[in-house]
């Protein structure tokens, strides 16, 4: 019996998941990923260590990859693949890596990246010329591929061959150390919306944060730049 042929409980399927809302602030939101496997479906998602979520925890693990955290979240945005038993074992493998959360790899970079190494379909989460992966990205990016292409859990999108190159998690940046000391704030503030935006507001005038949009801007003018001179190219024609 082939994959295809399959009953929908005998099947391994793969779901990237946001809980945002369209037009969501930068930081808003979560993205995550399930697998189901004999008819039975986990959630894993990539979170810090230092998330309040955690805060009792004595021993943290040694990856930040957590599992069934997001079993009962409720998902605003949801694509679905079916995989092959290779995916499938490209899939357990990712989800056995040692990865750390960081500014720069967050749950929207693991949930992509992860996605994208397993089925071989790319669902964006760069936002700010690649400085950053956000869930709204990962938002955007949902819609657009189920307008192309609806699916649901009854209704994966069926295997395609996996990249040739496939990127591991593994190394993922971590930013442990030498950490802007307004991360760490901005993290400790994740509960409590009015203590977040006044640590989001100091961040941005952080030297971090400050080189961030600086670079943000010249990266962004270069793309208007480009968009002008394309324009230019196409009113010549």
């Amino acid at each position: 019996m082939s994959d295809h042929e399959k009953q929908p409980e005998e099947r391994a399927i793969l779901g990237i998941h946001t809980n945002t809302e369209p037009g969501a602030p930068l930081i808003d939101g979560h993205a995550w990923l399930t697998i189901t496997r004999d008819g039975k479906t986990e959630a894993y998602g990539l979170w810090p260590a230092d998330h309040p979520r955690f805060s009792k925890e004595t021993a943290p693990p040694a990856t930040d990859i957590r599992r069934g955290i997001e079993n009962n979240f409720e998902a605003t945005a949801s694509r679905y693949y079916s995989l092959s038993p290779e995916q499938l074992r490209e899939f357990e493998a990712a989800s056995r890596e040692k990865v750390t959360w960081g500014y720069t790899n967050t749950c929207a970079s693991w949930a992509s990246d992860t996605a994208y190494r397993v089925t071989g379909e790319r669902v964006n989460a760069s936002e700010l010329g690649g400085l950053t992966d956000t869930p709204r990205e990962i938002r955007e990016s949902i819609d657009k591929l189920e307008r192309q292409q609806n699916t649901s859990h009854d209704a994966p999108r069926e295997p395609v061959d996996v990249p040739k190159e496939r990127g591991s998690s593994s190394s993922s940046l971590s930013m442990e150390e030498g950490r802007d000391p307004q991360v760490n704030a901005l993290l400790a503030n994740a509960g409590d919306p009015e203590r977040l935006q006044q640590s989001v507001e100091r961040l941005q005038e952080s030297a971090r944060g400050q080189a961030f949009a600086d670079r943000a801007a010249e990266h962004t003018a270069q793309l208007n730049s480009a968009e002008q001179a394309r324009g230019q190219m196409d009113r010549s024609v």
